[in-house]
């Protein structure tokens, strides 16, 4: 297995992408993602979905979403592993199929998050 980073470790408010998209049309073994969120302030509600597309992100699927609640802080942060069999849907070794991390809102502030996807070796690119 491989480690690709989907999100480098930033603060992020609604509206944000992750900088990062993993090329997932090779991927045909099992995998995982790793979701770590670092920082939200007290009280502050952030919603973080998984997308995937076929056409570059000008239309997209929710695969998965999580919310939370803040206080989240570094030194007690949130690590999420969301592993292939509980994302059946995903349309990993699909043509142009892609993958990543979207903030779909925070209600205060930013959220603090960092995301990897776990593969096989040299089924997933990221760019």
């Amino acid at each position: 297995m491989e480690r690709a980073t989907l999100v480098a470790k930033a603060a992020l408010t609604a509206g944000a992408a992750g900088a990062l998209e993993a090329d997932i049309s090779s991927l045909t073994g099992d995998y995982y993602l790793e979701l770590n969120i670092y920082g939200l302030a007290a009280a502050a509600v952030a919603q973080i979905a998984l997308q995937d597309t076929v056409d570059d992100f000008t239309a997209n699927v929710v695969r998965w979403v999580k919310s939370v609640k803040g206080a989240i802080t570094a030194d007690a942060p949130i690590r999420l592993l969301l592993f292939s069999r509980d994302l059946p849907a995903v349309r990993a070794g699909t043509g142009s199929a892609e993958l990543r991390f979207f903030v779909d809102s925070v209600s205060s502030g930013s959220v603090t998050i960092e995301a990897f996807i776990w593969a096989p070796d040299g089924q997933v690119t990221v760019a």
